[in-house]
């Protein structure tokens, strides 16, 4: 069994809710911020942004890469304010398991409603260098 320490330690934060009713248009005269739309899809992926939207990047995510997590921190602000947020597009969000640290932490990120997962995936993302300090044993490589 891997054990990993400070894993506790993770504050999963809820930031995001979901809009009440039925999506506005992107061409909508009254300005809608997408970042705050949250759409789980039926194979338990996550959406975030307009679902409509004419373009949609998919993110493969290994919650254990620093890769991963760099990414996480230098792309926010563009993808989010430029990408997302005026609905033009949208990021669907795809967990990768590269081990079983991996598989653990994706099934926290996903727990709660669907408003919960940007939230959880940011915290766990941005916290990586804190609970992934002791790797533990070598299977995590």
């Amino acid at each position: 069994m891997i054990k990993v320490k400070k894993l506790s330690a993770l504050v999963l934060i809820a930031a995001l809710s979901i809009g009440a009713g039925k999506p506005a248009p992107v061409n909508s005269s009254a300005a809608r911020n997408w970042t705050a739309t949250v759409t789980e899809t039926p194979e338990a992926y996550h959406i975030i942004g307009n679902p409509d939207a004419k373009v949609r990047l998919t993110e493969f995510v290994s919650y254990t890469c620093s890769h991963c997590a760099q990414f996480e921190k230098d792309s926010e602000t563009s993808l989010t304010l430029g990408f997302v947020r005026s609905g033009k597009g949208s990021i669907e969000y795809r967990s990768v398991m590269r081990n079983n640290i991996d598989l653990a932490v994706s099934l926290m990120v996903q727990c709660g409603a669907p408003a919960r997962f940007r939230g959880n995936h940011t915290a766990v993302l941005r916290t990586q260098s804190v609970w992934m300090r002791d790797p533990g044993p070598a299977e995590q490589s």
